[in-house]
């Protein structure tokens, strides 16, 4: 008899915690948009400090434009839905994008300018607030993308230093309301997990001083802790980044890198670098859309200094084989390819001190630095000056 009471105790107990869980249905479409059929899609929770390290909470296949995720959850908190074949011409919010999941039916309707998310209080919040404002900001980004295009071309393909930094200037000003939106939905939130997962989106070094305290005294000390240890591992790669650049600036040879190529087998930079070539090292990445944009550029510099003496070798900064060897495929560039398949964690980066691509290093027959990251006319006459 004893042992019955206890069994239907537990059975009790179980059904009570079940009770306290959200029962969340996602509604997810691409309008007007049929390319992204048939490719997997998942819904993934990332650690609020480390954001590489994900929890897979579900996942299916997007199927006239349209999918579908359900689950529970204890309390409110963040999860990423992201598009794992992605494609040079997806819409930035299709491949990673954030919901909040909590009880009810989430609708999730996508277009060229983000996502719009509604159907539970928190996620009407969230667009309302977050969500609203980054449409805006691509809207007007696009504009100043291509005002600044029609400059470039003005300009013979090559704009000043100066004007560059003005276009920079005019995109970087379009995030000031968003980040302090985003500080307030932090604020609305911070007794749950939402707003501890916005306010971190940030670094704290970031917020004002009242800001930083308020929130402080609300989050969990463990993870004060946590964020401190990532700051301090943070603090230690960019010191070793900024020796690199010393290192390997103007003048310096190259360093080894050790990677796989496109059949699987092992290589070395220094096996792919013919004595007696220039040699343009390009750094970039299957997600990296800058980078794919570039690709026509580098293909007409190999058409015309190619036969001369200048060959190129393309080193992808990607993590995932499939979407590398996929980009590989549909660019169809002719010169060596290489990858340590590592992304920002591999060897290269952290020993050639770059921490944005594309990225590109033109190296002298001797196998020295002549320029770095400099391109259109500049790299072209670098390239000529080194052939003559």
């Amino acid at each position: 008899m004893k042992r019955l009471q206890l069994l239907l105790f537990g059975l009790m107990a179980f059904c009570f915690a079940q009770a306290q869980k959200a029962t969340f249905r996602i509604e997810g479409s691409f309008l007007g948009n049929n390319s992204y059929d048939n490719r997997p899609i998942r819904l993934v929770e990332h650690d609020v400090i480390y954001y590489d390290q994900i929890t897979v909470l579900d996942s299916t296949i997007v199927r006239n434009g349209y999918f579908v995720f359900e689950g529970t959850t204890d309390v409110p908190k963040v999860a990423s839905v992201e598009m794992l074949d992605t494609k040079p011409t997806d819409w930035i919010s299709a491949t990673n994008q954030d919901v909040i999941l909590e009880n009810g039916t989430i609708v999730m309707k996508y277009d060229s300018l983000g996502v719009v998310i509604t159907g539970t209080p928190l996620n009407n919040r969230y667009s309302e607030i977050l969500l609203s404002e980054n449409r805006n900001i691509r809207q007007k980004t696009n504009e100043i993308l291509a005002e600044r295009q029609l400059r470039t071309d003005a300009e013979n393909g090559v704009l000043s230093t100066k004007e560059n930094e003005e276009f920079n200037n005019l995109i970087a000003s379009l995030y000031t309301n968003y980040k302090k939106k985003q500080e307030n939905f932090a604020k609305e939130n911070i007794q749950n997990p939402v707003g501890i997962y916005f306010f971190f989106k940030y670094p704290v070094t970031m917020y004002e001083k009242d800001y930083l305290e308020y929130m402080k005294v609300r989050i969990d000390p463990a993870i004060w802790k946590k964020n401190e240890e990532k700051i301090n591992q943070r603090e230690q790669a960019e010191q070793k980044v900024l020796q690199s650049k010393k290192e390997m600036n103007i003048g310096h040879r190259y360093r080894e890198i050790i990677g796989r190529d496109p059949a699987g087998n092992t290589v070395k930079l220094s096996e792919l670098i013919k004595p007696g070539h220039i040699t343009l090292l390009i750094f970039w990445a299957s997600w990296c859309a800058p980078c794919i944009q570039e690709i026509p550029y580098f293909k007409e510099l190999y058409k015309d200094y190619h036969a001369k003496g200048l060959d190129l070798i393309s080193i992808s900064l990607d993590s995932t084989e499939k979407a590398w060897l996929n980009a590989l495929q549909k660019q169809a560039m002719e010169w060596p390819q290489m990858s340590e398949l590592k992304g920002w964690k591999g060897t290269a980066p952290k020993d050639y001190g770059i921490n944005s691509i594309p990225f590109v290093l033109l190296l002298d027959q001797n196998g020295c630095i002549v320029i770095r990251n400099l391109y259109d006319k500049l790299l072209i006459n670098a390239i000529e000056e080194q052939l003559k």
